[in-house]
């Protein structure tokens, strides 16, 4: 059995995706975060994040959030992606 090092799987991970998951995950959250913390109002959760209401709305799009009269959802993802 071949034993790979650490600097082995990190780099396997790399390949995998894994940060590029992780960053995903992380930047979902912290929209939510402040969306929830400013009562799902995209224009004071980017005030609050720092960012345009642009920049916002792209995100929210990239990572399948719909703004929609007054409220934020998750569209479903799809599993096989």
């Amino acid at each position: 059995m071949k034993s790979t090092s650490k600097v082995e799987q990190i780099k396997q991970g790399l390949a995998d995706g894994f940060l590029s998951k992780t960053r995903t995950g992380f930047e979902k959250d912290i929209i939510l975060e402040a969306l929830n913390k400013k009562q799902l109002r995209p224009e004071k959760a980017a005030d609050l994040l720092g960012i345009s209401r642009r920049i916002l709305k792209y995100r929210m799009a990239k990572y399948g959030m719909a703004a929609s009269l007054g409220t934020v959802r998750l569209r479903q993802e799809n599993p096989e992606e």
